[in-house]
């Protein structure tokens, strides 16, 4: 699969002009891993060997941390500066790759384009569990690139993809993406300037996912949060934690307690009389009871009849 994606790759004027010239080695390349090396007219076959044809054919600098940690299950390439261009050549070799479990790509300015790369790469990628893709800049085009690839992906768990810009139509290619995927269980979209009717559209890709459990931090008004009751009533266990009306929803919102009816419970529980509970409040005997009093009594009666 990573040959074939590679052999289709071809470089634009656009990428060129967004080429990632500020990426350098974290160190130089162990001498087995030099492009050179590689047997001669032979195809890449390992992903390394994939990985530095494709940065030889994108014009970037291979990262060597990358090379280097191949065959580990988690990978920290934050604030590497790859940019589209970079992004690129990590997603040919991670077609792939099913080692890395946990990759962390945060701050790395991919663009809308990576957005693409990273969609068509997590569509055939079957290794990848848990990935961040925070602070990108994917915005509306690479938001919904990416949401085609998330679509048939089968294997990630937990996505981090706030600080993106992925305003309403990024929102609504996610709800559509959630339709259909089912592996996914915690989903990150903070800060992603999604309004009420971007929120609406998500929330519609909700009702048919069965596997998401934790959706956090989306902003919401209350035409949202009755939308998401019914839907919770249909997907007891998904959690969404969301401002704008300040809360968080965990199944269906909990009932206020009566507290007459907490009081009532709690005296016939000891068998008293609803005389002796105001009599214990009125210390003074005065028939008088402070509003102050009465609030803490009543609290006191819910605390110990709870738990």
């Amino acid at each position: 699969m990573s040959a074939l994606y590679l052999d289709s790759l071809s470089i634009k004027e656009d990428d060129l002009t967004s080429s990632t010239e500020n990426v350098s080695l974290e160190e130089d390349l162990d001498s087995d891993l030099e492009p050179d090396e590689k047997p001669q007219n032979n195809k890449p076959t390992t992903t390394a060997e994939v990985y530095l044809e494709a940065c030889r054919l994108t014009g970037v600098v291979p990262v060597s941390y990358f090379i280097r940690h191949l065959g580990t299950s988690t990978m920290d390439l934050n604030h590497h500066g790859l940019g589209p261009l970079g992004c690129k050549a990590l997603a040919i070799a991670l077609v792939s790759n099913y080692r890395v479990k946990q990759l962390d790509l945060s701050h790395n300015t991919f663009s809308g384009r990576g957005g693409e790369h990273l969609g068509q790469m997590l569509a055939n990628n079957e290794g990848l569990e848990t990935l961040d893709l925070s602070w990108n800049h994917l915005r509306m085009k690479g938001a919904v690139a990416f949401s085609a690839g998330l679509k048939v992906n089968i294997t990630l768990k937990h996505l981090d993809l706030s600080w993106n810009g992925f305003g309403n139509e990024g929102a609504l290619a996610m709800g559509e993406a959630l339709k259909y995927n089912n592996t996914l269980v915690h989903l990150n979209l903070n800060n992603n300037r999604i309004t009420n009717e971007g929120v609406g559209m998500l929330c519609k890709g909700l009702e048919f996912n069965d596997t998401l459990r934790v959706l956090l931090n989306v902003l919401v008004n209350e035409n949202f949060v009755r939308l998401l009751e019914t839907t919770c009533l249909e997907h007891p266990s998904l959690e969404v934690h969301y401002g704008g009306v300040g809360g968080f929803i965990a199944k269906k919102p909990p009932k206020r307690l009566d507290p007459m009816k907490v009081i009532q419970d709690y005296l016939d529980q000891r068998k008293l009389r609803l005389w002796d509970f105001f009599r214990n409040i009125d210390k003074d005997g005065t028939m008088r009871v402070p509003v102050a009093d009465f609030r803490k009594a009543v609290q006191v009666v819910c605390i110990t009849f709870i738990h």
